[in-house]
This record gives structure tokens, sequence and C-alpha cells, in this order.
């Protein structure tokens, strides 16, 4: 495992050639964990071969071949989503993340969008809307339409601290 994290930090960091000594590294490394390891009810192998997808993924991004880097991660995904269920979970990394973040990435325009209207122009702004500092608005918003919750405000302050 630490060669894939080092793979996977060596490709976005750039050093691509680095990267793939990783995962070099790690493929000896993973081929020589025996079938019968288990990590709770998941196969070491199973766990690895994500590894390898999101690694293989990473690095292939990083040089610029996304149609294969994206097969990759979607492969990643799909052997995470084939684990047997755990608690803690067998492979704590989600794929998902990996590749929203490589899709995103890809199709951000290069210019931020402006900032338009909140989710409801007739909310008022943060402060009256909060019930406490730790509130966002749309909990609060949410919270406050929920049958037998009502809306509680800070208790004034007493001027001495």
């Amino acid at each position: 495992m630490t060669h894939y994290a080092k793979g996977v930090a060596c490709a976005a960091a750039g050093r691509t050639g680095d990267a793939e000594e990783h995962r070099r590294q790690f493929t000896a490394a993973a081929g020589r964990v025996p079938a019968s390891r288990t990590v709770f009810n998941n196969t070491c192998q199973d766990i690895l071969a994500i590894a390898a997808a999101m690694l293989d993924g990473e690095l292939e991004y990083r040089k610029g071949n996304y149609g294969v880097a994206f097969g990759h991660l979607r492969h990643a995904v799909e052997l995470d989503d084939g684990l047997p269920y755990d608690e803690p979970w067998g492979w704590m990394q989600p794929a998902r993340h990996a590749l929203g973040a490589c899709c995103s990435s890809r199709t951000r325009s290069p210019r931020p969008r402006p900032f338009t209207a909140p989710i409801s122009a007739s909310m008022p702004p943060w402060p009256a809307r909060a019930s406490t500092p730790a509130t966002s608005g749309a909990c609060t918003a949410t919270t406050n339409a929920l049958p037998g919750w009502a809306r509680t405000s800070r208790p004034a302050s007493s001027g001495s601290s």
C-alpha cells in the first residue's frame, strides 16, 4: 500500500517516471499476497485490485491519456462496488472521488461562472436565517420545515464575558 500511495502522490505531482516505478513495485508486492489473505470480509487481492486500477487511472490521467484514465477509474468504481459489505469498509479511498475529480477538472470551464441568485431569493442573508453559527441556511430552512421542529434563536448575550 505504501507504493500505491507514493505512486498516486508522484503522479499528482507530475513525476510520472517515479509514479511508474512505484506502480511496478506495487504490482510486485501485490503479487506476493496469498489468495487466502483477508481483511475482515474482503480478500486482500480484491482490495489491491481497486488500488491498482486507481493508481493506473491517476497515472494515465497525469500522462494526458484521459480516455484510458477514465476507463481505469470506472473499473475501480466497479471493483469497489463489488466488495462485500463490511465495516469498516474494505477500501477506504472512494474511487468515485478520484473519478469525479478527474472528470470535473476535464470539463471545468476555463473561467469560473459568475455567482447567481441563492437557492431561494426570498431567504434572508446568513445571520437572519441561521439559528446557530454552525447551522447552514439550507439546513436551517429544511429543519424548520419538518413537523415538530421549531426555529429557535440564540439567547441574547448578557454583555459580560
